[in-house]
């Protein structure tokens, strides 16, 4: 397991506090706007923050991938908190299969 920050940060097997505070320092101004955090290729967890046109802050986006491109999937939501997003990522990081209740999914068009 790898966590990667658009900003350089890698951490092997990152614990749950890890993962809390890199996904903490998002942030689309700084060069830090997404993190992905990689079990083997293909097969990944991905966060990123997009411009929102109708709020003044930027978005979270929500995406993983199980094994190829065929299973590539977005968290349906008009909002995510930075918080819930943490908690998926200790979820996924930790094995526990609930991450993927916590939000509803949808296929990416490929």
């Amino acid at each position: 397991m790898r966590l990667s920050m658009e900003n350089g940060t890698e951490l092997k097997d990152p614990s749950p506090a890890e993962i809390d505070q890199a996904l903490r320092t998002l942030n689309r101004s700084e060069d830090n706007s997404f993190a992905i955090l990689e079990q083997a290729d293909l097969t990944y967890l991905q966060v990123a923050q997009e411009d929102d046109p109708d709020q003044d802050a930027p978005r979270l986006v929500l995406e993983y991938q199980d094994g190829s491109m065929d299973r590539h999937y977005q968290a349906v939501a008009d909002s995510l908190s930075l918080m819930t997003v943490i908690e998926i990522f200790q979820a996924y990081a930790g094995g526990d299969e609930k991450w993927r209740s916590r939000v509803q999914w949808e296929p990416m068009q490929v």
